[in-house]
């Protein structure tokens, strides 16, 4: 993921969208945690993206939940991700991934942050912790 605006949590206790309680209207929909907690996830954001700008979902509930950023909010959901799936016993990649000296424009992270690559490498190796560290350079850290 690059850069969400918010982000779905974890949270059985919170209706979705912000969490993955059952919400009215969608009796169809079953989350089941050991499926979406086992897939390997890397959120890659600028560390310069932490403007407000209008695209940007500013409800009260989701900053206080998430972050008032998207760099806070893709650190913060990784986190609780990765929690979740430890939780269940399950060890899934979820790494962020902070692009330095970039904001939210997708062309500076894609030639200046080299994202393109980090992306590639994320989806093609072997294992994805060892693929975003053998990739990781003075340009991209956690």
């Amino acid at each position: 993921m690059a850069a969400a605006g918010w982000y779905t949590f974890p949270d059985f206790d919170i209706n979705y969208p912000r969490g993955v309680k059952k919400a009215k209207g969608l009796d169809n929909i079953r989350f089941d945690p050991v499926g979406f907690l086992s897939v390997p996830t890397c959120v890659v954001v600028g560390k310069r993206d932490i403007h407000r700008d209008q695209e940007l979902n500013k409800s009260g509930r989701i900053d206080r939940q998430q972050g008032v950023n998207r760099f806070e909010r893709g650190k913060a959901w990784t986190e609780a991700m990765a929690d979740a799936a430890r939780s269940y016993h399950l060890d899934t990649a979820y790494i962020f991934k902070k692009i330095p000296a970039c904001n939210h424009c997708f062309m500076k992270c894609m030639h200046r942050g080299r994202m393109g690559s980090l992306v590639f490498n994320f989806l093609f190796g072997h294992d994805p912790r060892e693929r975003i560290k053998k990739y990781s350079d003075d340009r991209i850290d956690n």
